[in-house]
């Protein structure tokens, strides 16, 4: 889930190939574009912000990236593995 699309027109192409750089190719087919993030339905919401994009009407967790719990994608990656 992202937003900037009526900003940036290469946007959607960017955050496609970060996607699947970090995640890999099959996370590029749960990518989803809006300026409604509440809207989303889901486990998880990454963002890097907290609050006043919408992020307060997801209804699963809001992993902050850049918080003091989430500083880089290693803290965000090992949250979200799959646990043993």
């Amino acid at each position: 889930m992202s937003t900037k699309l009526r900003t940036h027109q290469n946007c959607y192409t960017e955050k496609r190939i970060w996607i699947e750089k970090y995640f890999g190719f099959g996370f590029t087919y749960r990518l989803i574009l809006s300026c409604h993030k509440n809207l989303l339905m889901g486990d998880y919401l990454i963002d890097d912000y907290e609050s006043g994009r919408w992020q307060e009407g997801f209804e699963g967790t809001l992993v902050v990236f850049g918080s003091e719990k989430f500083p880089d994608w290693n803290k965000v990656m090992k949250y979200l593995s799959p646990k043993p």
